[in-house]
């Protein structure tokens, strides 16, 4: 039997009580979700928003609802320094594209140890009693570091695509005994669908514009040529003056003088400086 996702079947499938036994009923937890796609699915247009979009609208449990203009991203650095701080308890938080892109960092398996992964990870960690549901969508799931696998609550796999997308939904469990190597366990607990959303939506087309931003503004270590845009050293110190003034990450990566990412703004900025001056003026 296929759960045709609507806001009333997202109160009453396996998905939901799943959701509910671990975020509304005390004590209160986070859940972390992971929507990827089948191999077999085409690589663009497998209805991938669109899922995460209505799953963070069912699941956002704030008064102001699911906004994805402040709720989501595409950067694990934005999702461990901003999002994961910042937010209310009981918001949904929406990673999308979390293996990473060329102009935001993500979950990548080859990345290794880099600081982003870790933080990211921690952020999951650190947040667990805040009764954040965390809806993270990936192209495939074998993309992905390791150890963030055993932080997923429950793993949506499209398998197909719109027009009628069908997706199952697992369980993702692991050995606690086999202490070598995790044994991950991923039972199918159902299956749904889900149907389409206008492209006018705020959120959704919130989602495809960070998505179109992220493939033309990735950044380098690099100083600049002759195109227009400032040295890297000064793009710090840009930053860094925005970030003093209030400015959040997302802010200042929007910027029209900063050509870098929201990962390269965390790592090469300071909320200390704001800190000390106004521990100075306050002298």
């Amino acid at each position: 039997m296929v759960n045709n996702l609507t806001p009333a079947s997202l109160q009453t499938g396996e998905l939901y009580e799943m959701w509910h036994s671990q975020v509304v009923e005390p004590p209160e937890n986070d859940f972390v979700i992971l929507v990827s796609a089948s191999s077999s699915t085409p690589v663009s247009g497998t209805g991938k928003s669109t899922l995460i979009t209505q799953l963070a609208r069912a699941f956002d449990r704030t008064s102001g609802g699911f906004d994805a203009s402040e709720k989501a991203t595409l950067d694990v650095g934005e999702l461990a320094y901003d999002l994961a701080a910042n937010l209310p308890p009981g918001s949904a938080l929406v990673g999308d594209e979390i293996q990473g892109t060329p102009g935001a960092e993500g979950f990548d398996a080859r990345r290794g140890m880099k600081t982003e992964v870790i933080d990211g990870i921690n952020a999951i960690l650190a947040n667990r009693n805040s009764g954040y549901s965390v809806i993270l969508a990936a192209q495939q799931i074998s993309s992905l570091d390791k150890r963030l696998i055993p932080l997923i609550d429950a793993w949506v796999l499209i398998r197909e695509a719109p027009p009628e997308p069908i997706a199952s939904v697992h369980k993702i469990t692991d050995n606690d005994f086999n202490l070598s190597s995790a044994e991950i366990r991923t039972p199918e607990i159902e299956r749904i669908t889900w149907q389409p959303m206008p492209e006018t939506d705020s959120d959704y087309s919130t989602l495809e514009k960070m998505k179109e931003r992220a493939k033309t503004k990735g950044g380098t270590d690099d100083d600049t040529d002759d195109t227009g845009e400032l040295p890297r050293q000064a793009q710090i110190e840009l930053a860094q003056a925005l970030r003093d003034a209030g400015k959040t990450v997302r802010e200042i990566a929007d910027s029209e003088r900063i050509t870098y990412g929201r990962t390269w703004i965390s790592e090469h900025t300071s909320t200390d400086t704001a800190d000390k001056n106004h521990q100075t003026a306050s002298t």
